[in-house]
């Protein structure tokens, strides 16, 4: 307290993220990718250091690959 003042707390910042554009490349290897014919059907490729699993299935927006 200041002068018999009540001290000011800070104001809550409150943000809201959400991914607008997600994307990864594959690599220069068109034989880095590998799709599951049989079981999910899912097609995994590598992406940097990274492999990524991508369902065509789903029809989600914004939805980023799922990464391994």
């Amino acid at each position: 307290m200041v002068d018999g003042a009540p001290q000011q707390q800070p104001a809550e910042i409150r943000m809201d993220i959400a991914s607008e554009f997600v994307a990864i490349g594959g690599n220069r290897n068109p034989a880095a990718a590998d799709w599951d014919e049989g079981g999910l059907q899912l097609l995994a490729f590598g992406g940097d250091n990274s492999i990524a699993l991508w369902d065509p299935q789903v029809r989600q927006p914004c939805q980023p690959p799922s990464m391994v």
